[in-house]
């Protein structure tokens, strides 16, 4: 995992390698109410606060060619409750 900041915004990446399972990545947050949005963002509610990771961006780097990226789902990388 990288993190970076962006627009005054805490952003990060998975980085998986060739032909790993992206499904075994898991998220979770102590406490936290989630749902998904209509736009595909994870949004968890805590102690009345909001907080909202945006819909992921998966992308493919290669020697050859630029990179190509695409809207994805969370339902490639499982979110969870840390009480489930």
């Amino acid at each position: 995992m990288a993190y970076y900041g962006n627009q005054q915004q805490l952003e990060y990446d998975f980085i998986v390698a060739p032909h790993a399972d992206p499904g075994s990545i898991t998220m979770a947050v102590d406490g936290a109410g989630m749902s998904l949005d209509p736009q595909g963002d994870l949004v968890f509610t805590l102690k009345n606060r909001e907080i909202r990771l945006l819909r992921p961006l998966t992308y493919q780097l290669s020697m050859a060619t630029a990179e190509k990226s695409r809207a994805d789902t969370y339902s490639k990388v499982r979110v969870k409750s840390a009480s489930s």
